[in-house]
């Protein structure tokens, strides 16, 4: 019996502990880039545990990785005005410079100005 008991005992310890790690993990704003990854993969990994006991089918690793790779659609709408491009450029003592347009490089540089690409 008093075996029994101690096991009684420590398996509703045991089961304390889980729900307290579960409430942290769900409650918690947790910082730190390690504990976020940890909280966002609990989260979706106790929101498909409990969309199994409801009976809703989980999506395949397949649905949700085409979801992620899909580019999201453009609005409707007036077509976007053709950027310039921008410039790179490298002065007098070998500083790496950016320019939004060619007009914005000293024109002792222009010569040697590369465009970037998008």
């Amino acid at each position: 019996m008093k075996k029994m008991t101690g096991f009684l005992v420590w398996s509703l310890v045991f089961l304390l502990v889980l729900l307290a790690a579960d409430q942290l993990l769900v409650h918690a704003k947790l910082e730190g880039k390690g504990l976020t990854a940890v909280q966002t993969f609990y989260l979706d990994f106790r929101s498909r545990l409990f969309a199994l006991v409801d009976g809703q089918p989980a999506p395949s690793v397949e649905s949700l990785i085409e979801q992620a790779e899909t580019p999201p659609t453009k609005p409707a709408g007036p077509p976007a005005a053709e950027k310039s491009p921008r410039f790179l450029y490298v002065d007098r003592d070998g500083e790496l410079h950016f320019a939004g347009s060619l007009q914005e490089v000293p024109a002792e540089f222009r010569q040697e100005a590369q465009a970037l690409s998008e």
